[in-house]
């Protein structure tokens, strides 16, 4: 009897060593999987909190610029994680947590895990100036995971909110409506789920009618600033203003700018005046002046507001040249904007001021041929010829050529 007591006691013991070396091989095998992967994919799953360089990128998001790298990265590494690694590490997080060791704490399973395989510490190295511990591999995986579905739905919710921003400015009157409708699809992007987003851009063309709608009758009474008056010089301020804007639409482009337009595009100066007295910029050690600058304000269009016959009014500053003894005067060195925008219709910038080219902002590219063809049907055909050719004249197609004299 006493023997078969025993016996069943040995059994017991050796079953109970061969379970916990099954479990300890099986930890062993989950701390190895834990530190690995999360070594493999932590640049991904590294939780938002963390990860200033996407935090700054993603808060300078912005309708028609373009996308950090940051950003763009992120979501294409998440993108390639859930399409290929992650259903599988979702799994055996799954089994690991809830499943073997009984818990959803993860400072819980990680001690667990390091109890079966011989204490806390590196499970191997990482490959870089340190190893990753098990509850470090753990935690991250698990807030890493759990977090894509919060980190996608912030980031698509950031986007949004400068798509509203964008449209609502009163600065901004005639936005980029496809620069505006492909950042909304970037958002839906980030956050497939999001119904909202859906509906904004199943219903954009409604919403642009009725932005225009709106903005236009601000755009069609807006006006330019007027005229600095007490302009105590040296220099005229009309001179200097011409001076000002050749240079400028020379220039704009190249190095002298300290920054490009804000959709980044090139810009097309149409007007300037001056609209304070000249100032100081930079000093010698004696205290004279070695480089002045004079305030002024711009208009300017580009390519994608001329076709809206759009422009833009901003303060800018004009730098002279940097030397001993220098002038208040041309020749200019460099120039920069500040400030917010304003935008206003090139139809109604004040007298003198330049067309744009291409015939934009109310059709004077169309009035330059029309008086080009009546001096030579003047010349040709006489008065009568020129005025049957002025009754006729149809406006040409945009980026047609000018129609032809008759014979």
């Amino acid at each position: 009897m006493r023997t078969s007591r025993v016996v069943a006691g040995v059994l017991v013991v050796a079953s109970w060593g061969v379970v916990l070396a099954q479990d300890a091989e099986q930890a062993k095998a989950d701390r190895e999987w834990l530190v690995q992967t999360w070594e493999e994919h932590y640049k991904t799953l590294n939780y938002v909190s963390k990860d200033h360089n996407f935090n700054t990128a993603r808060n300078a998001l912005r309708p028609g610029r373009p996308i950090g790298k940051d950003v763009q990265d992120k979501l294409g590494k998440l993108e390639a994680l859930e399409q290929g690694a992650l259903p599988a590490i979702t799994e055996r997080l799954d089994q690991i947590m809830s499943g073997r060791y009984g818990s959803s704490d993860f400072n819980q399973v990680a001690q667990k895990i390091e109890g079966l395989t011989g204490g806390r510490g590196p499970a191997r190295g990482s490959g870089g100036s340190r190893a990753t511990t098990v509850p470090e591999a753990l935690s991250g995986l698990g807030k890493g995971v759990m977090g894509i579905q919060d980190l996608r739905k912030e980031t698509a919710d950031v986007i949004m909110r400068a798509v509203d921003a964008e449209l609502a400015s009163t600065q901004r009157l005639r936005p980029d409506y496809d620069a505006v409708r492909a950042f909304m699809e970037y958002a839906a992007r980030w956050n497939p789920a999001d119904a909202a987003i859906k509906g904004r851009l199943a219903g954009w063309d409604e919403e642009v009618k009725a932005h225009r709608a709106k903005g236009d009758p601000l755009l069609d009474a807006a006006t330019g600033p007027e005229p600095y008056a007490l302009f105590a010089g040296p220099g005229d301020a009309g001179e200097l203003s011409k001076s000002a804007l050749e240079w400028l639409n020379h220039h704009e482009g190249d190095a002298q700018f300290s920054d490009p337009d804000e959709y980044g595009e090139r810009r097309e100066f149409l007007h300037v005046i001056v609209r304070g007295d000249w100032r100081s910029l930079d000093k010698d050690a004696l205290g004279q002046t070695t480089q002045w600058f004079l305030p002024l304000h711009c208009a300017y269009t580009t390519e994608r507001l001329k076709k809206d016959g759009v422009c833009v009014w901003r303060e800018w500053s004009i730098m002279t040249m940097k030397e001993s003894g220098v002038q208040k005067a041309p020749p200019w060195k460099y120039a920069n904007p500040q400030g917010p925008v304003q935008q206003m219709r090139i139809a109604n910038l004040p007298a003198g001021a330049a067309k744009p080219s291409g015939g934009g902002g109310g059709g004077g590219g169309v009035l330059v041929w029309v008086c080009a063809l009546l001096v030579v049907l003047l010349v040709l055909g006489g008065a009568g010829a020129a005025a049957v050719y002025v009754l006729v004249l149809k406006k040409p197609a945009e980026g047609a050529a000018p129609p032809a004299a008759p014979a």
